[in-house]
């Protein structure tokens, strides 16, 4: 049951947020909204969890896991049946506000709950099963939206998409008593944030778990910029981006073997050293083929940071005060997912994306080699 639970939550958070994403920006296109009015409802996804991350973090250390996801869960359903009952560009940014808080507080209530149900030697394959789920969940909500839009219209769409947080709450109902409980209230946000980011490993594993998905989001970005800039056409610009998702899954079902061999902090140091090399290489494949063969290794390394990240994190991580950490990570991660586009898509049409890319693959490979003294410094690499 504790596995149903750990792939319920990753799938609904993933499915819900992408479904909602999709719907909402061709509901808004299809009532007429211009683009900078629709780019600012894809925005809200991000904004308000800015300000609110923190405060987020901390009521998961003092509630628990399993209430802030149930709340979660009739928060997505609110979401969806706002603009389902009253249609227009208002609802449907009170629905986006919605959905983006939903998701970020399922996020950091997750990354509290997979370590807790196992024990150490199960978190590494708890955050591979989560990190799957997700994968799977990405894939779930476009298809629903994409397939009803065509069908039944944006309006009814929405009423689909509501049975993905229904069966998350019935797996949870029935999964109740195996939650972990809330943190003692002694412990919860005990203690000023700044001597928490201080503790050993706890800078370096946090900007990691927010680096990592940051990355990924760049692969995205990039490798359709620089494949329609070599002439490329949009189904092998989505060929290569599916071969990039594919290599990403795939290495995850083999990670907890991998963990069985290797170290956390090196395989964090490796895959985020691959990520950073494979990413400044990107924009001088050339072709078709070369991009597809970077991409199969930006695949394996970013699906192996990811989750390995969070491992490193967990145990970094002071027993009541997870949320709070993970809350200031959904700060983090959230403004980067904002800036990082928008800067490479800014400095490369001053300096070209080639340099730009470059300089961040740098950037990335840089924080592999302060994983790698980290490990040391812990004992964890030889």
């Amino acid at each position: 049951m504790k596995l149903a639970i750990i792939l319920t939550v990753g799938l609904y958070n993933a499915a819900s947020v992408q479904g909602s994403r999709l719907c909402v920006t061709l509901y808004a296109l299809s009532l007429g909204a211009p683009s900078w009015l629709v780019g600012s409802l894809a925005a809200l996804y991000y904004v308000l969890p800015i300000f609110v991350g923190l405060a987020i973090g901390r009521a998961i250390d003092r509630a628990g896991t399993g209430p802030t996801v149930a709340t979660c869960g009739i928060l997505t359903l609110l979401s969806y049946l706002i603009p389902l009952a009253f249609p227009g560009l208002a609802t449907l940014a009170i629905s986006a506000c919605l959905a983006g808080v939903s998701f970020v507080s399922v996020s950091v209530a997750a990354n509290v709950l997979v370590p807790k149900m196992g024990g150490p030697e199960e978190t590494t394959r708890n955050y591979s099963w989560y990190a799957l789920a997700s994968s799977g969940g990405m894939a779930v909500g476009p298809l629903i939206s994409g397939f009803g839009i065509d069908h039944v219209g944006h309006r009814a769409t929405f009423a689909l998409l509501t049975v993905v947080p229904l069966v998350m709450l019935s797996v949870l109902y029935a999964g109740w008593r195996m939650m972990p409980p809330a943190s003692p209230r002694n412990l919860a946000s005990a203690g000023r944030l700044r001597d928490l980011v201080r503790m050993p490993g706890v800078p370096v594993s946090l900007i990691g778990a927010a680096m990592a998905p940051v990355v990924l989001d760049l692969f995205f970005f990039v490798v359709p910029l620089y494949a329609t800039s070599i002439g490329l056409s949009a189904s092998t610009i989505g060929t290569v981006l599916g071969v990039f998702a594919g290599a990403s899954v795939s290495v995850r079902l083999l990670l907890p073997v991998f963990a069985r061999f290797a170290r956390p902090w090196t395989l964090v140091a490796g895959s985020f050293a691959m990520s950073g090399f494979m990413l400044g290489l990107m924009p001088l494949a050339g072709g078709t083929p070369m991009l597809i063969a970077f991409s199969i290794l930006a695949g394996i390394s970013t699906g192996v940071s990811a989750p390995m990240v969070l491992t490193v994190l967990a145990k970094t991580m002071p027993e009541g005060r997870q949320g709070e950490i993970l809350g200031l990570r959904a700060i983090l991660l959230s403004c980067g997912q904002m800036a990082a586009p928008a800067l490479v898509g800014a400095l490369s049409g001053l300096a070209g994306l080639a340099p730009v890319v470059g300089v961040m693959g740098l950037g990335v490979m840089y924080y592999g080699w302060q994983a790698r003294r980290e490990g040391r410094r812990r004992g964890a690499l030889h």
